[in-house]
């Protein structure tokens, strides 16, 4: 789920009889961090690398490496890659509505469909659904969708006013990080 914060432990053990001493550590992107316990490893010891990455802002798979460079150039550098697949707890389909070449006609209504989909193991309750203005309707306006499922909104549309319009088509829902998402509904009206 994207925001999850994904933990890991690198352990190096010395098997060797002389010291293991690690130059640096990198990560990939500044939404990883790498922390060392110790970068001196005796012989026969451990050490430790805690790896967090952070997927806030992340959609789909990714990969993120963590480099480990050790002094002993026969060693070299160790690369670690991290591959994380993320996802929206909601996504919705079309991502945004655009009418063009549409008359001004306020006995005509444009039906269409926006999909919602659950990404989530628990039900998903949208409180309501409404928009800043009087052409477009969306119904229902409250709904609960089950886990990894999806529902249709009915979208009527009534051109009454001419000219380019920006409407938002406004979801408010229970979840944290998506309290209240806007759906975009560009439409160009004529005589």
């Amino acid at each position: 789920m994207e925001g999850t914060v994904i933990t890991d432990t690198i352990r190096f053990i010395n098997t060797t009889s002389k010291e293991v001493i690690i130059s640096y550590i990198r990560t990939s992107c500044g939404c990883s961090v790498a922390d060392i316990d110790k970068n001196r490893i005796a012989p026969l010891d451990t050490a430790e690398i805690r790896v967090t990455i952070d997927t806030r802002g992340f959609r789909g798979t990714h990969r993120k490496d963590v480099k480990v460079a050790f002094a002993d150039r026969n060693i070299g550098v160790k690369k670690f890659v991290y591959q994380f697949t993320t996802y929206r707890p909601m996504e919705h389909q079309p991502k945004y509505f655009y009418l063009k070449n549409i008359r001004v006609n306020p006995d005509t209504t444009i039906t269409l469909v926006l999909r919602i989909i659950n990404n989530q193991k628990k039900s998903l309750k949208i409180f309501n659904l409404h928009t800043n203005n009087k052409m477009v309707r969306v119904l229902p306006t409250e709904m609960e969708i089950k886990p990894e499922r999806s529902k249709l909104l009915t979208i009527n549309f009534t051109p009454v006013e001419k000219g380019l319009k920006i409407i938002y088509i406004w979801i408010e829902t229970d979840i944290k990080t998506m309290q209240k998402i806007a759906v975009p509904f560009y439409t160009q009206i004529g005589e």
